[in-house]
Parts: C-alpha cells; structure tokens; sequence
C-alpha cells in the first residue's frame, strides 16, 4: 500500500514538472524576455550624414520567450552607466520607464534616439549599454542575453581619393570640407566617381566650400575661389 501511495506521489510530480517546464528549463506559464544574441550590438556613425541630420533612432531588437503575447504587454530596460560612456540626456534621448511588446507578437523594438549635437568630431566612440530587467509583465530570460550594445560616433574619416582630387591644393584634410561636398552631392562621394568628375568635384568644392573657406583660410590658402560661377556639368 505504502509502495503505491510513493509511485502516485512520484508520478504525480513527474506529470507536473513536464507540463510546466519547457526545453529550455524555463516554465511555461512564466513570460520571460531578452535580447535576441545575434542582434544585441548595433553601431552607427553620423560622420558621412549631412551636418543637418542631427538625430538617428536606432530600433534594438528584443523577444518574448515562448508563444505570442495575447495582450500588450510591458518590459524594462535600464542604463548600465558603469559600462556606458555615452551620457543619457546629451548624446541620446531619456530611456522611458516601461516599453510595449504588442498582442500577438514575441518581438519587439527597443527605440533610442541618439543626438548628435554634443558629440565630438574626433575619432571616438561612444557607447550605450543597456541592461533588460524584470517588469509586472516579464522576467527574465537567458542571462547571457540580458545585455544590449550601442555604440555611436561623428568621425567622418578622410576618403581614399582625397590626395588624390585636393592634395596638391589643400594643407591637409578636414572633416568640414568633406561635409559640405557630402550636403551638395546628399551622401558620401566614391573615389571612381571622383576620378571620373575630377573637374567637376574640383569646381563643386570651389562653390560649395567658399563660406567654410573663408572661416578657414589656413585650411584653403592656395585655393582661388570663385563661388559666383555657374558651372553646368551636363
């Protein structure tokens, strides 16, 4: 008798271990989230965008363990500033408190807007490392995946053909040159193009960077610029 009161109690157990507890050692009616591993590191760089172009959303991809959310549903993120080198609030936009993982999804996009008015034009990196915690919605998931990386800058490194168009004319290469070419043309110039338009380029930074130049003298001395001449290229 004693025997078989022991094998229901252990068959009983057994039963309810399997039903709750999937093949990832997580249980099934606990909703978990966590950073997708192969998309936890984004990097972005304002560099080659037009001076104008002052703010970037980047959307970090996050998941919802198991079967689709039957109601919105709520997750946390929070900012690891022992890690982080960027500063919340001057080089991106505040976190908010809680974001939505929508009904019938398991994924979602984690918005930070980065900023950058405050960032330096010299070769640095900056760094935004966030940290997914549990919410009245979620735990956790895998805690290899409770970590994401964004890493940002505004260096826009000096092309490949620049000797080649402007070394003969200008003392060294400047960022701020470079981004006037890049508003006139709306993106950053390939080196076939430039050899291939080489009087033309030439006479489009005659134009477009006269103003800079003219701030700058030390950086386009041996320059003769005539920005009231009309060149037609077609």
């Amino acid at each position: 008798m004693k025997k078989n009161i022991l094998y229901l109690i252990i068959s009983s157990l057994i039963l309810l271990v399997s039903c709750e507890e999937n093949t990832d050692g997580y249980y099934d009616n606990i909703a978990r989230i966590y950073f997708p591993s192969t998309t936890d590191s984004v990097n972005f760089s304002f560099g080659d965008q037009v001076m104008t172009y002052t703010r970037h959303i980047v959307y970090m991809p996050v998941r919802k363990m198991g079967t689709p959310a039957t109601r919105e549903m709520k997750y946390k993120v929070s900012l690891n500033k022992e890690r982080s080198t960027a500063i919340e609030g001057v080089h991106f936009t505040t976190l908010q408190d809680e974001y939505t993982l929508l009904v019938d999804s398991v994924n979602a996009y984690l918005p930070v807007e980065l900023i950058r008015d405050e960032l330096s034009e010299e070769e640095v990196i900056y760094k935004i490392v966030l940290d997914m915690k549990e919410s009245t919605d979620f735990e956790l998931g895998s805690k290899e995946d409770l970590q994401a990386v964004i890493t940002f800058n505004n260096y826009l490194e000096e092309p490949a053909w620049w000797k080649e168009i402007f070394g003969k004319k200008t003392i060294k290469y400047n960022q701020g040159m470079y981004q006037q070419l890049i508003a006139y043309y709306g993106h950053p110039l390939e080196r076939q193009y430039c050899i291939n338009h080489f009087l033309e380029v030439q006479s489009v930074f005659k134009r477009e960077v006269y103003d800079y130049a003219q701030a700058n003298p030390e950086l386009t001395r041996d320059w003769e610029f005539q920005p009231n001449i009309k060149w037609d290229f077609n």
